[in-house]
């Protein structure tokens, strides 16, 4: 048995996680500002209501926490909001609302955590990511930006705890058939310019026979992702990144392909920069 603490458990993916866990036997501290509809009480479970943009609600949040179950093994940051619109297109003001989750907050608990983790030499921190935070779409840019951030903050914690017993491991799910194309979930940018009707204006039309249809099934990710801590992270100092969903497998592999192209054709260039070597 084990504690784990979630983020964006009202629906979606974090739904899944928080009833999966529970059905196996562990406990479960949840954190939304959001009560999950028709979710029963459980002894193994604690509900915390605060917002992630808020370090002190987090704070409070990790040690209710602590005092409930007395350790934390392993912290999921699942919440998140996106921004359907052009980057020219998007506010300051949505820009900051999307940042504000996507990254301060996981920033939030991961702060929040690694005293614990630190006293225990042990935990695992698992940040969701998407197939967008690691090759940027088109009518998706600030939350193609935000999903970046969380990973380049992911892959740094992993070589900065890796001597602590702190594991990292970012999941980079394809698009999953839940909620998140929904209005609480996702913001679609105020301003319109005709000149992005092919791309954000497209997203916009279609965003209604979108939903539903998306090809990833939640609970499998969510079982996935539950298999992938309980077998042990690898110890390899380094954040392990799970793939979930074809459509993710196959943006991510092309993106591969393409850096891999670009880097041989860099490579003669490379190191014509450096300064030379004494001696040499």
């Amino acid at each position: 048995m084990a504690v784990w603490f979630v983020t964006g458990s009202s629906r979606g993916l974090g739904r899944h996680l928080v009833e999966q866990l529970l059905a196996a036997g562990h406990q479960v501290a949840e954190l939304s500002r959001h009560e999950a509809e028709g979710q029963q009480d459980h002894p193994a479970l604690l509900r915390v209501s605060g917002d992630l943009t808020v370090p002190e609600q987090v704070g409070e949040a990790v040690n209710a926490t602590l005092q409930r179950f007395g350790r934390i093994d392993t912290v999921v940051n699942n919440a998140g909001r996106g921004l359907l619109g052009a980057i020219e297109e998007s506010s300051d003001a949505e820009a900051q609302e999307v940042f504000g989750l996507n990254v301060h907050g996981p920033l939030h608990v991961i702060r929040a955590v690694l005293p614990v983790f630190r006293r225990q030499r042990s935990g695992n921190i698992v940040n969701v990511s998407s197939l967008a935070g690691f090759s940027g779409a088109a009518s998706w840019g600030v939350y193609s930006a935000s999903k970046f951030a969380l990973e380049g903050l992911s892959e740094a914690l992993a070589k900065e705890t890796a001597a602590l017993g702190v594991k990292v491991l970012i999941v980079q799910p394809g698009i999953l058939r839940t909620e998140f194309l929904n209005d609480q979930s996702l913001l679609v940018s105020a301003a319109s310019i005709e000149d992005y009707d092919a791309t954000s204006g497209a997203g916009r039309r279609n965003l209604q026979s979108s939903r539903g249809v998306q090809p990833g099934d939640p609970r499998v990710a969510a079982q996935r992702i539950i298999e992938q801590v309980q077998a042990g992270l690898p110890d390899i100092g380094l954040a392990t990144r799970l793939i979930l969903g074809s459509d993710a497998a196959r943006v991510i592999g092309a993106k591969l392909a393409l850096l891999n192209e670009q880097i041989a054709h860099s490579a003669p260039l490379a190191g014509s920069i450096d300064f030379p070597v004494a001696g040499q």
